[in-house]
C-alpha cells in the first residue's frame, strides 16, 4: 500500500503532465498553426504507435533505428568507462608524475564534443565508427574529471595509513580509494551517459544512415513533424529509463545502504 508521500507525488506528477499535455493541444487547436508544423499531441502518439507497430517489409522498423542507436551508444559508453575511470583514478593518486596529463586533459576538455566532427569524418568516414567515438568522446570527459576529483578528495591520512601498513598499491585502489570516490564515480557515469546520449542524437543527424537521429532528421526533410516529436519522444524515454532504472538503482543499492548503516551506526 502507497504512503500518503508517495501518492502526492504521483499525483504532482500526473498534474505536470497534464498541464503539458493539455497546454500543448490547446496550443495547436486554438493559436491557429498549421498541423504539419504543430501537430496535436494525439496524432503524435498515434504516428509513434505506428512507428512501433509497423513491421511491413518495404519499410525500416523503428526498433532498428532503436538498437542501433543504443548499441553505438553503449559501445562508446564502455570504452569511456574502461579507459577514463583508471586514468581518472591514477591521475588523481600518483599526482605530480601524470601532472602533464591531467593538464593535457583540461585543456582539451572545453572543446566542443561537436567540433570533432570534422577530423572525425576524415579519420573514419560516415557511419557507426565515426558515432561510437564521438560517443566515446563525450563520455570520456566527465567519467575522468570526476574519477580525478573522487580520488583527490580522500584524506591523506587514510592513504598513509594504508601505505605504512604494507598495503599494495593495487589494494589502496580498491580497497580504498574506489569505495571512497564512489560517489563522484557514479557521478561522472550520469554526467557521461548523458552527454553522449545527447551527443549520440546530433552525430547520428550528421554521419549515420540509422539510428534515431537520422530518423528526426529524414523526418525534417520530409516536414513530417509529428514523426520528428515521435522521434524525440523515444530518445528521451530511453534516457530516463537508464537514468532511472540504472543510475538510481545503482545509486541506491550502494551510496543509500551505506548512509543508512551510518546513520544507524550513530544512532545506536
Amino acid at each position: 500500500m502507497m504512503k500518503d508521500g508517495q501518492v502526492r507525488r504521483y499525483l504532482l506528477v500526473l498534474a505536470s503532465f497534464a498541464w503539458f499535455f493539455g497546454g500543448w493541444w490547446a496550443l495547436a487547436r486554438f493559436s491557429g498553426i498549421p498541423p504539419y508544423l504543430l501537430p496535436p499531441p494525439q496524432q503524435v502518439f498515434a504516428t509513434l504507435f505506428r512507428l512501433l507497430t509497423d513491421f511491413d517489409a518495404g519499410t525500416r522498423s523503428l526498433w532498428l533505428d532503436i538498437f542501433d542507436s543504443i548499441g553505438r551508444q553503449l559501445t562508446g559508453f564502455a570504452g569511456s568507462v574502461i579507459l577514463g575511470v583508471p586514468l581518472g583514478i591514477i591521475c588523481g593518486y600518483v599526482g605530480k608524475a601524470f601532472l602533464g596529463f591531467d593538464r593535457m586533459v583540461r585543456l582539451i576538455y572545453p572543446i566542443p564534443s561537436i567540433a570533432w566532427v570534422p577530423l572525425v569524418l576524415i579519420w573514419f568516414g560516415p557511419g557507426s565508427s565515426a558515432i561510437t567515438f564521438m560517443v566515446f568522446l563525450a563520455a570520456f570527459w566527465p567519467i575522468y574529471m570526476q574519477a580525478f576529483e573522487g580520488t583527490r578528495q580522500l584524506s591523506s591520512k587514510y592513504l598513509r595509513a594504508a601505505e605504512s601498513l604494507g598495503a599494495s598499491r593495487r589494494s589502496i585502489i580498491l580497497s580504498i580509494i574506489m569505495p571512497g570516490g564512489l560517489p563522484y564515480l557514479l557521478n561522472g557515469l550520469r554526467l557521461g551517459y548523458g552527454e553522449s546520449w545527447r551527443l549520440l542524437v546530433a552525430a547520428e543527424m550528421l554521419l549515420a544512415t540509422t539510428g534515431m537521429g537520422q530518423l528526426i532528421q529524414v523526418s525534417r526533410s520530409m516536414l513530417e513533424v509529428d514523426k520528428i516529436i515521435a522521434g524525440m519522444i523515444v530518445v528521451g524515454l530511453l534516457g530516463f529509463l537508464v537514468e532511472r532504472y540504472v543510475f538510481d538503482r545503482a545509486e541506491r543499492a550502494t551510496l543509500g545502504n551505506w548512509y543508512r548503516r551510518a546513520e544507524e551506526a550513530t544512532v545506536g
